[in-house]
């Protein structure tokens, strides 16, 4: 547990703390845990709990102060969970349902090298679409990746399904480097938070480095810069390493911590 401090520091997952959908090295670990005797440490990841579990170890929950998988709609402080929203009460069964049709069939469509399973996951806070399926090989995540920069494949079914489910209050978002995600608008309405709880801000996450992730109002970090599939990073020309993570700092005393 960190001693009292007047701050937490808040890490991305997938390209900032390991490469993406990778184990975190022992370097960076030491790092975290040796940084967490100073200041409060959270993470947060887009994918669900058992990915970050995967990512950064089964005992996440003790090794960090907060935890929010699911850009903050599951929580976690102190080892227990803290709250749990989902896009099933935002959304409805019908139209979630014509999301997922629409989205098989244009993945059908697609001729790629490869293609594996998993095409959609469906998580408690948005839809994640692969077309290449989330259980291809780190090989094969940096074939479709590279073939993506090329043809944007991703760009392509995005602005197909804006057309498609315009006025609907979802948001279209490409993730890293193999997917793109699906979510409620902000304006839509949401269950209430939990007592002393912010909403969520509002706004488009495109038009913000730094966005609010969730109804617990947690900031999700979008790096100015992000690594390639395989960990290496332009900007740098290394790979991750605790010199040049992104984070952000937050009082420790923001509502609901």
């Amino acid at each position: 547990m960190a001693a009292p401090g007047p701050a937490l520091c808040l890490f991305d997952v997938d390209g900032t703390l390991t490469a993406p959908r990778q184990k975190i090295t022992e370097d960076m670990d030491c790092f975290l845990q040796k940084l967490r005797q100073k200041i409060k440490i959270g993470v947060v990841g887009g994918s669900d709990f058992e990915k970050v579990q995967e990512q950064l170890g089964d005992d996440v929950i003790k090794k960090y102060d907060y935890v929010f998988p699911e850009n903050g709609l599951v929580a976690y402080r102190d080892g227990k969970l803290l709250c749990k929203q989902n896009i099933q009460g935002h959304l409805g069964e019908a139209l979630i349902q014509d999301l997922i049709n629409y989205c098989l069939s244009y993945i059908s469509k697609i001729k790629l090298p490869k293609k594996r399973g998993t095409f959609i996951e469906f998580r408690n806070g948005m839809l994640n679409v692969s077309p290449i399926g989330r259980s291809c090989s780190q090989e094969e995540r940096i074939e479709f990746y590279e073939l993506d920069q090329k043809e944007k494949i991703r760009q392509k079914f995005v602005e197909d399904l804006r057309k498609e489910f315009a006025g609907k209050g979802l948001t279209f978002s490409i993730g890293l480097n193999l997917n793109w995600r699906l979510r409620a608008e902000p304006g839509v309405e949401s269950p209430a938070p939990a007592e002393g709880i912010s909403p969520e801000p509002r706004g488009s996450p495109e038009d913000r480095q730094v966005s609010a992730a969730g109804p617990r109002g947690v900031a999700a970090i979008e790096a100015p810069r992000r690594c390639a599939p395989d960990g290496h990073c332009p900007a740098r020309g290394r790979h991750a390493s605790p010199s040049h993570l992104v984070s952000l700092c937050f009082p420790v005393g923001h509502p609901g911590w």
